[in-house]
């Protein structure tokens, strides 16, 4: 969400929700940095398992807040100029054929590099090995209650495939990246929790 501050009052207003969201999360070991993106200071606020994840950034009167820090990266660029959406040929083009002047409700512009985005190798491999993240989550959850429903050994990874419950090399994947047992929490080492994965343009 992108927003534009006309007062003194936006930036405190974020702050306090901000705080409120950090202390809903305490005990699911929330906390708030500030981090160095692009040469600025931006607030960071989050989980490890990523089902709290947020930054706050601000340029001028410009305050951007979002789970991506690719996001806040383009976020500053765009600031400078560089590759801006609203000074690209397409964009102007379409604005001429649909003009402020018509007071639509909502108007949505999707770029072309949105869609070649989508269809990149790192978004396709990406989207491959989150499938097989969510695959194994599910696995390892069912095993393990197999497992418990049997009385064997189920407090890790290596327990359940000693027990035939999953099978040898289970969760090893090409990026290095697999699920993890954490009392009754499984997460993806590289992503996060099934349902907050960490955004695509964010994952080497």
């Amino acid at each position: 969400m992108l927003f534009q501050a006309r007062g003194g009052v936006l930036a405190g207003d974020l702050t306090q929700q901000r705080k409120r969201a950090l202390a809903r999360e305490k005990d699911h070991g929330a906390t708030a940095e500030t981090v160095k993106i692009a040469g600025h200071d931006v607030s960071f606020i989050s989980t490890p398992d990523n089902r709290l994840r947020s930054f706050h950034a601000v340029d001028g009167d410009y305050h951007l807040v979002t789970t991506s820090r690719t996001i806040v990266e383009r976020f500053y660029a765009a600031g400078q100029g560089k590759d801006s959406l609203g000074q690209s040929d397409e964009f102007r083009f379409a604005r001429m054929q649909m003009p402020l002047k018509r007071e639509d409700t909502i108007f949505v512009y999707m770029s072309a590099a949105f869609f070649q985005g989508l269809l990149s190798p790192q978004y396709q491999i990406e989207l491959s090995r989150r499938m097989k993240s969510v695959t194994d989550i599910e696995a390892l959850a069912l095993a393990r209650l197999a497992a418990r429903g049997e009385k064997a050994p189920a407090d890790s990874i290596e327990d359940l495939i000693a027990g035939g419950f999953l099978p040898r090399g289970f969760g090893r994947r090409p990026d290095g990246s697999g699920p993890i047992l954490a009392g009754d929490a499984i997460t993806d080492s590289r992503r996060g929790a099934r349902g907050t994965f960490v955004p695509v343009p964010d994952v080497d």
